[in-house]
Formats: structure tokens, sequence, C-alpha cells
């Protein structure tokens, strides 16, 4: 991988569950300061964090559950812990995780996991049926400007601008499999932001 000048990127990255859940927030912010556990991310040495996300965040009024606003974090004391992020949406909620992680430099890959909170087994091969009201192909790519551009947040990128693929290419695929994805070009991504 090399960056815009095409100086090669290394990334050291951790996985931050949580956006793909029925909480539609990252997990541990029952017992965490999501500020605090950036700080111990990037502490680590770690340059990088990966974020699973479903399409249910992107619903107006998406609330995020399982969050504690009161206490000192165990890592860096931060008290009251998860103020910033009391009575956000859940897409709120991650704009603020974005801001921070970028401004610690630690850099986003999006990963939109599945369209339903919890669903990522159930939703069948590769792309399941749409859901009431949602265009084809919803993600971040094309949220209509819910998450928007400010010079704040950091690098964020997209692993995938489409649910991950439960099925490997190759034997007998049926005729309505896609092509693999090396065969196809995405429709749209956003560029990585600065």
């Amino acid at each position: 991988m090399i960056d815009a000048d095409g100086a090669p990127v290394r990334l050291t990255g951790v996985n931050w569950f949580g956006f793909e859940t029925g909480n539609r927030v990252v997990h541990g912010l029952w017992s965490r300061d999501y500020r605090s556990m950036l700080h111990q991310v990037r502490d680590l040495g770690f340059n990088a964090l990966r974020i699973p996300w479903s399409n249910a965040i992107l619903e107006a009024g998406s609330a995020p559950t399982g969050i504690t606003f009161s206490g000192s974090d165990p890592y860096d004391g931060v008290s009251p812990m998860n103020q910033p992020l009391q009575g956000k949406t859940s897409l709120q909620v991650l704009d603020l995780i974005i801001g921070e992680a970028g401004r610690l430099g630690l850099k986003i890959i999006l990963d939109n996991h599945s369209r339903k909170p919890d669903d990522f087994i159930a939703e069948g091969l590769w792309v399941p049926a749409r859901l009431p009201g949602e265009p084809l192909d919803r993600g971040l790519e094309d949220d209509g400007g819910a998450l928007p551009e400010r010079p704040d947040r950091g690098r964020v990128g997209p692993a995938q601008t489409s649910p991950t693929p439960r099925r490997s290419w190759g034997g007998d695929p049926p005729p309505t499999s896609p092509p693999p994805p090396s065969a196809r070009p995405q429709r749209s991504t956003r560029s990585i932001r600065t």
C-alpha cells in the first residue's frame, strides 16, 4: 500500500467492533471512555483501527445503547466517561470517534459488515434482499452527506463498500452470484480524507 505521494504505508491495526451489533456503538463503553480506549490503542503502538458497522446506524435517530456516562476510566482516569457521547445518535458517535482517532494520528478503516444489526451470518451469500426503503448499494460511500467532510476527521477509508461476502469464489457458483471483487470496480468509494 502506498499513500498519495507514493510512499509506502504500514498499517498496524486492531478491530473495535460493535456498530454492527444491536448496541449500534463500539463495545466496551459500558466500562471505558472512548477517548481513553483510543489513547491506549495509540500508546500500544497501533496506527489503525477497523470499525465494522451495519446499515442500521444510517437510520434516522439510530440510538446507541450500553454506554456509561459516569465514573473514571481505569486507563487514564478520564472522568466522567463518555460525556461527549450523551444524547448522540450512532452516526454522531461514530463521527466523534473518528474525529478523536484522527486527532491522535490513528487511521480508520470502515467495514460495512451487515445490513441489519447482529445479522452477519443470516444475510445470505452475497447481497441480501433490500430492506424496505433501502437503496440497493447503501453504504457510507453513498450516505447523502451523513458523515460531513471535516479537516479534523483524520484519515478514513472504506475497507469495503457492501456487506462482507460469505462465499468463496470458485467451483460452480449459481448464476446469480456476482463476479469476484477483483473483477468488478466499485461504483463509488470515498477517497481517503486528510
